[in-house]
């Protein structure tokens, strides 16, 4: 009886062991994917702000020559 139970306690943390081991390169995969998305999304932010300064001064820009011509 104590064999068997030790057989299954073996067994339980051979499952229990693999399980994590793809729980942790699932959550590694994850992170990567994230990672690359928030990297893109940053660089769209910065692309998204430059653009709004020069239709900024670009606006600024018409208002003078409008008052000035």
């Amino acid at each position: 009886m104590v064999m068997r139970v030790n057989q299954v306690a073996a067994e339980f943390r051979k499952v229990s062991n693999k399980q994590m081991a793809e729980t942790t390169k699932r959550t590694i995969r994850e992170n990567v994917s994230i990672n690359s998305q928030l990297g893109k999304m940053s660089d769209k932010t910065l692309e998204l702000i430059q653009v709004g300064f020069r239709i900024y001064y670009s606006s600024k820009l018409l208002i003078v020559s409008a008052v000035i011509g």
